[in-house]
Parts: structure tokens; sequence; C-alpha cells
């Protein structure tokens, strides 16, 4: 299987979290050792699905490597976020963190949003 998206993160971030994260996270573990050869996941962000001889790490989404290199420019500043735009994605915890980086610096980091989704609008305009 491929792993596109980390549902023990969003069961977590619900009202009832405390109660449906480890419950899905346990649930995803046992079905990945269960029916899975080899799991695909997108990212090392991914939950660890208790059975690391099957995952393995891989660009299978279509991005280009280029967004993955490290600019060799060390001045080089900013932000930038590629995916689908939901809240649930840790976009509300960016705005945080650029809120106290503005409180330290006087100035918010530079950041581009690149994508669409459902929530586009609000997200936006929040930025």
């Amino acid at each position: 299987g491929i792993m596109h998206t980390n549902y023990k993160a969003y069961a977590q971030n619900h009202y009832s979290g405390i109660l449906t994260g480890p419950l899905v996270g346990k649930l995803s573990s046992l079905m990945v050792r269960a029916y899975c050869d080899k799991v695909i996941k997108l990212s090392p962000v991914l939950q660890s699905y208790a059975a690391p001889y099957k995952e393995v790490v891989c660009n299978v989404h279509g991005i280009r490597q280029d967004f993955f290199t490290v600019p060799q420019n060390p001045q080089a500043q900013g932000v930038y976020f590629l995916g689908k735009l939901l809240w649930a994605k840790g976009l509300d915890k960016l705005l945080a963190l650029e809120a106290t980086y503005r409180k330290l610096t006087g100035s918010y980091f530079p950041i581009d949003i690149y994508g669409s989704g459902p929530e586009e609008d609000e997200i936006r305009k929040s930025f």
C-alpha cells in the first residue's frame, strides 16, 4: 500500500482525538502488518506502523526532486507550503509560528502557498 494520508494525525486533531487518535493508530498498524507486503510512505513524518521492516519512504507523488533540494544560497530565506489547502495539514500551526516570529522580529517571514482545496479562501485570507 502507499500511505498518502496520516490518518492518525487527522484523528488526533478531531475533538475526540484523545480517544480516536490512538485507536486509529493501532488499527492502522494492525491492518498494515496483516495486509501490506511493503508500505511506501510519502514522507518520514507519517506515523510508524510498527513494521519498520516493511516501511520505505519514496517520492511517488509527482513532486520534482528540485522541491526537496536545499538552496545553495545560505542567505535564502522563506517557507513554502505545497499541498491540498486544509487546516488539518498544519497550516494553523504555521500561522501560530509566524505570529511568534513577528513578536520576536517585528515582521513576518516570507511564505508562498501553492495548492487548492475546500478551505482555500479562508486559508489565503489568514496568510
